[in-house]
């Protein structure tokens, strides 16, 4: 069975963040998966980010549920205020997908 988040998974974007991140940045929060967390934190099926203005740059808060785990990851692209506060990104286990708050479903 394959981890979570692993990089051989169906990726995908909801509409909603489709429709206000373009798609380098969606691109950057996939990568970060793969770059900076997969292999360093045993990841959770909920992933967290915050979006945030750091001097006019995008930053990524990382968290997970149920955890205190918080990482910052400072990006090149310039920060929206359009953008949402937060973003989820959930596995379950047949596919990977980036949605907005409003799009969650418990």
């Amino acid at each position: 069975m394959p981890s979570l988040f692993s990089r051989s998974g169906n990726r995908f974007a909801s509409s909603g963040v489709i429709e206000i991140l373009p798609s380098e940045v969606i691109d950057s929060i996939w990568f970060i998966i793969d770059a900076d967390l997969q292999g360093f934190y045993e990841l959770n099926d909920l992933l967290v980010f915050e979006l945030i203005n750091n001097f006019g740059n995008l930053t990524f808060r990382f968290s997970q549920k149920s955890e205190i785990t918080l990482m910052e990851i400072d990006t090149k692209f310039g920060y929206s205020p359009l953008y949402p506060f937060k973003i989820f990104v959930g596995d379950d286990s047949n596919k990977q997908t980036i949605f907005l708050p409003k799009e969650f479903k418990t």
